[in-house]
């Protein structure tokens, strides 16, 4: 009704830069109390709004967070699917990564799978220089470990200070999932198994967590 009485408000902004396609996404998804936006980013997207409109930022910074990056944190599938079939970059950067940044560290298994499915870079990395499989790993999230490793995600990232890497996070987890699909990539992913952190090697930190399957 709003919006057939001033058609030009779909893509107004709030005073941090929000439109009400960002709004209507951030307010919830498919893994929160609201259940998904799908249909209403549908009619706001029916309407004219820009997919790719985010808040700018300072120069030098990286736009801010567009609708794809709240549906892929709220693990929106609806919501990613109809922002993407209406041209959404699923690329797109923010200081804190792409929507697949915002997804693993949420541990949104379901998202990761369906940006990965769209095009998704798996070792594109944040301001910070953390790919998505470290913020996956750091969630404890097994299944978006997996769903990165098979998509070819680069698995021997060394995080500086600790030295750990994906495989001894998910280890520590107790994730049989996430350790399996890291082995089976290979030459790089048994290297991280003997990988020597600040605390160990993967296997000392399942140990220390209690989990045997995974130590095994």
């Amino acid at each position: 009704h709003i919006l057939d009485m001033a058609p030009e408000g779909i893509n107004w902004t709030d005073e941090k830069g929000d439109t009400p396609l960002i709004l209507a996404a951030a307010g919830g998804g498919g893994g929160g109390v609201a259940g998904s936006r799908g249909a209403l980013i549908e009619v706001l997207l029916a309407k004219g709004a820009n997919p790719n409109q985010g808040p700018e930022k300072k120069e030098g910074q990286q736009q801010g967070a567009r609708a794809l990056h709240h549906s892929a944190a709220h693990n929106d599938v609806e919501a990613i699917e109809a922002l993407l079939k209406a041209g959404a970059d699923v690329n797109a950067p923010t200081q804190t990564g792409t929507a697949l940044h915002w997804a693993s560290g949420e541990g949104a298994k379901e998202a990761v799978h369906a940006l990965i499915r769209d095009g998704a870079d798996v070792n594109a990395v944040n301001e910070q220089g953390l790919a998505s499989i470290i913020l996956a790993a750091a969630h404890g999230c097994g299944g978006c470990v997996a769903a990165l490793a098979q998509a070819g995600a680069d698995v021997g990232f060394v995080l500086s200070g600790g030295g750990l890497t994906a495989l001894h996070m998910i280890a520590e987890y107790g994730s049989l999932e996430g350790l399996k699909a890291i082995l089976d990539t290979g030459a790089q992913g048994l290297k991280c198994a003997v990988h020597e952190s600040e605390n160990g090697k993967p296997v000392h930190l399942a140990a220390w967590g209690g989990h045997k399957e995974v130590v095994e």
